[in-house]
C-alpha cells in the first residue's frame, strides 16, 4: 500500500463488557492500513478469549498480556511493538468514528510537518453525548504553548502522532 501503515494502540484492563465495540471500531475505520496492537494489562475476566477470537479473524490485530502495570505502561509497551509511521490510541472502552483516520491521515499528508493531530472529543453522560470543550485551532505553534497549557485537555483517542516523534521525545 502507498498509505502511510498506522499503529494502534489498545491498552485493555478487564475489559470484557467494551472491547469488541472498541476493535469493532476500528476494523469498520474507511482507512485500512493499520495494525491494532492490544495490550492487556493484566485482566482476570475474558479480555484475553475476546480478543484472541478477533486475532485469529484478522492478521492487523496482535495480542500481548503483561502484569498489571497500568495503562502508561500498557502504552509505551504498544509504542515499543509498533511499526506504523503514526501511531494512534483508543483505550478498551472507547470508540472512534468511523471516518478518524481517513480524516487526520489525510491531513497528515498534506502537511507533512505537522507531528501531531488531535479532534474534538465526546463522552456520555445519561445517554446524552457530550463534547470535552477543548479548546481546538487549526494550528497551534510555539507561541500558543502557554494558552494551550492553561486550557486544553487532549482527548487521547482523538490523536494521531508520527511515531518518530514520540521516539524523538
Amino acid at each position: 500500500m502507498d498509505q502511510p501503515l498506522v499503529s494502534v494502540i489498545m491498552p485493555a484492563y478487564n475489559a470484557q463488557e467494551y472491547i469488541s465495540e472498541a476493535i469493532d471500531s476500528v476494523l469498520n475505520q474507511t482507512y485500512q492500513n493499520w495494525e491494532l496492537i492490544v495490550i492487556d494489562d493484566g485482566s482476570k475476566d475474558g479480555t484475553s478469549k475476546i480478543v484472541q477470537d478477533y486475532v485469529k479473524k484478522d492478521i492487523r490485530l496482535n495480542y500481548l498480556y503483561q502484569e498489571n502495570g497500568k495503562q502508561g505502561r500498557a502504552r509505551n509497551k504498544g509504542i515499543s511493538l509498533s511499526k506504523g509511521t503514526y501511531v494512534a490510541f483508543l483505550d478498551a472502552d472507547d470508540l472512534w468514528e468511523h471516518n478518524k483516520l481517513e480524516v487526520q491521515i489525510s491531513f497528515l499528508l498534506l502537511n507533512y510537518e505537522i507531528d501531531l493531530v488531535f479532534s474534538q472529543g465526546y463522552f456520555l453522560k445519561e445517554a446524552t453525548k457530550h463534547d470535552f470543550d477543548i479548546s481546538l485551532k487549526s494550528i497551534w505553534d510555539k507561541r500558543d504553548i502557554p494558552e494551550f497549557i492553561k486550557s486544553n485537555r487532549i482527548p487521547l483517542p482523538s490523536v494521531v502522532v508520527k511515531l518518530s516523534s514520540i521516539k524523538q521525545v
